[in-house]
């Protein structure tokens, strides 16, 4: 028996002020059709331990729900923690332990100053040596993008090119944080968070939350769970064989294409795009691309909605935006819909979508296969 999708529900991402954690996971799970209670809950958090002084989450988000005496569980792999929830879930309804498991990622990110919690952020990298010494998330990143424009001769424009067809593919996704237009010259022009990587760039700080009820029957499910992976790579970055390979995101594509054998036919792809750089990094250590080639292919149209290999049409991390722990309950729920046809975005005749997602520049990464029902 598979594992399959049965429902979703999902919050508009953006600033909730006048919202708690707790009142977005409920509006997620108010956004849901069917749901009953589930033989277990898993919860994907980040920074809850941080921003609202709370350990043990699962078990308050479990009572919150209404679900008391539910087992639940937290799962925190950093920017793959909503990938590595469901893929928790996966394993656990394939091997017949439960019939039906609840999975909720929820963060709250915009209610402190913009450097406290670009501090906690910082944590995804390696805290013993590099946020310990101020080194962040878009300075690292800074650093391979620098380093990949040097090696292949590509211009800041010519990358450009991802952050504005996000811009382009968010502006119908009504759970998107940045439904407005932007052009490669405006990306080129923005401020500089770290030089060359500008506000536009980079992904917004937003509030949301998700949730996916995944079970082993078929009848009336949304999609089918078909495999889930995960793998690990260093995590210092100055530990790297390469600042632009990512071999973790390379053995969890490798993994799911060779147990799904000639099967394999992925029309559509969402990947982590936190920042300009890294879906190039992504597509070419996967071999979506040749080293140097995928700025050229995305210039082309490749990667557009109509063009040959679709990619993050619903806007990315880049414009949907990034609540980290919930990012991957996005990503599954929104190509859920699209196989589903219940999605407002729909690319026609999709009958496999595939997820890979990195932490940082690759610490952990995760790959969640989708088919038709």
């Amino acid at each position: 028996m598979g594992v399959y999708v049965k429902s979703y529900g999902m919050t508009k991402l953006g600033r909730s002020y006048n919202k708690s954690l707790y009142d977005l996971v409920f509006d997620a799970l108010s956004d849901m059709e069917g749901l009953d209670k589930p033989d277990m809950i898993i919860v994907s958090t980040v920074f809850t331990a941080a921003t609202i002084g709370q350990l043990d989450i699962a078990s308050k988000i479990t009572e919150i729900a209404g679900f008391k005496g539910v087992p639940a569980i937290r799962v925190e792999t950093g920017e793959t923690s909503g990938h590595n929830s469901v893929l928790m879930a996966f394993r656990l309804l394939a091997g017949g332990m439960y019939d039906n498991i609840l999975v909720i990622g929820a963060e709250k990110m915009t209610e402190f100053v913009a450097a406290r919690m670009y501090k906690e952020i910082s944590k995804v990298f390696d805290s013993e040596y590099e946020s310990y010494m101020g080194v962040g998330h878009a300075s690292l990143h800074a650093l391979a993008m620098k380093e990949y424009m040097k090696r292949y001769g590509k211009t800041h424009k010519e990358l450009a090119y991802w952050p504005a067809l996000m811009h382009k593919n968010a502006a119908d996704n009504p759970y998107a944080a940045l439904r407005f237009p932007v052009d490669q010259d405006s990306v080129v022009k923005a401020n500089v968070i770290s030089d060359p990587i500008t506000l536009l760039d980079s992904y917004p700080l937003v509030d949301g939350a998700g949730a996916l009820l995944l079970t082993r029957s078929p009848n009336s499910a949304l999609a089918e769970v078909k495999y889930a992976y995960s793998s690990t790579d260093v995590k210092p970055v100055t530990h790297k064989e390469d600042l632009l390979d990512l071999p973790a995101a390379r053995r969890v594509y490798s993994k799911i294409k060779n147990e799904n054998g000639l099967d394999l036919s992925v029309d559509l792809y969402d990947v982590t795009d936190q920042f300009t750089i890294t879906p190039y990094l992504i597509l070419e250590s996967i071999g979506i691309a040749e080293r140097g080639k995928s700025v050229d292919m995305a210039n082309q149209g490749v990667f557009d909605r109509d063009g040959e290999i679709p990619i993050n049409v619903t806007g990315g991390l880049k414009a949907r935006g990034h609540p980290f722990g919930a990012t991957g309950v996005y990503q599954i729920a929104e190509l859920s819909g699209i196989l589903s046809g219940t999605f407002q975005i729909q690319i026609p005749e999709t009958k496999e979508a595939m997820i890979i997602g990195v932490n940082g520049l690759g610490s952990n990464a995760s790959g969640i296969l989708l088919g038709r029902r």
